[in-house]
């Protein structure tokens, strides 16, 4: 794995996530000075409501990072995007998906909303 894999792909997704949604909801990277940090925050009315996290593994793992910027932007829809897998339960607030089931599937449901 080539060491510029991990923010490539991040980037990949913050580009695919912003075409999508421009206009509709406001997107924003979340970081603390004490290092908390979130990759993608979706704001609705000027509200936070899902935040999400990307990795590029097959199998991720939460962070103490991700699960403090959930606690501080008090979202409730959470997810983190991979490359490739199965949908699953993290934890009871996070969802780990693939890019392709977000964008298909559950940014939809978070636009209709």
């Amino acid at each position: 794995m080539h060491i510029i894999v991990g923010a490539s792909w991040e980037g990949y997704v913050v580009e695919q996530v912003s075409q999508l949604v421009k206009r509709k909801l406001e997107i924003y990277y979340y970081r603390t000075h004490h290092g908390t940090e979130c990759d993608i925050v979706l704001v609705k009315r000027l509200k936070p409501f899902a935040s999400i996290e990307i990795k590029y593994s097959s199998a991720p793992t939460l962070t103490k990072s991700f699960t403090l910027a959930i606690k501080d932007l008090e979202t409730k829809f959470n997810f983190i995007i991979t490359p490739d897998c199965d949908d699953f339960r993290i934890r009871e607030n996070v969802k780990v998906c693939s890019l392709k089931t977000f964008l298909t599937r559950h940014l939809t449901d978070l636009l209709a909303m």
